[in-house]
């Protein structure tokens, strides 16, 4: 994992007053320096340069696609499986599914943690790190397809 001292991200999770996923992402988008429609071209590197510390583990699991560390444990860290079976594109959305995690939980890190791989009903339920991704990180016009898949 990529060690940086500063988690530019972190001005964003304390605008998490109400819960709120698009003001969340809109001020995470301006503390990094992103514009409104600004396209995010390499989501880890975002992460990386910007105070995340990035995993890319392959391990041959179907049922885990990624976690996040809480600032208190070590973090903010991203971990992505990359494993050949798990697409591209859910990887993308892995990384950014967890940012939001680490952008709308803060105090959810340090809780006992769930048994490991965590198993999940095959129907998406909504969850605010889902919804931040696909309301406005990346802009209307900055994708065509997101996997929306959990």
């Amino acid at each position: 994992m990529n060690d940086r001292s500063s988690f530019r991200f972190e001005k964003a999770a304390r605008a998490n007053r109400n819960g709120d996923p698009v003001t969340v992402a809109q001020a995470a988008r301006r503390s990094v320096g992103l514009g409104p429609e600004e396209p995010v071209r390499d989501v880890c590197r975002l992460l990386e340069d910007n105070g995340v510390k990035l995993l890319l583990l392959e391990t041959n699991q179907d049922s885990f696609f990624g976690l996040s560390v809480g600032m208190r444990d070590g973090g903010p860290a991203v971990v992505v499986n990359t494993w050949d079976r798990i697409s591209v594109e859910r990887w993308i959305f892995t990384a950014a599914h967890e940012l939001g995690h680490l952008l709308l939980h803060p105090s959810e890190y340090g809780a006992t943690p769930p048994s490991f791989p965590c198993r999940q009903s095959m129907t998406p339920t909504p969850s605010p790190a889902r919804s931040s991704c696909r309301k406005r990180p990346l802009p209307r016009n900055g994708t065509r397809r997101v996997d929306t898949r959990c």
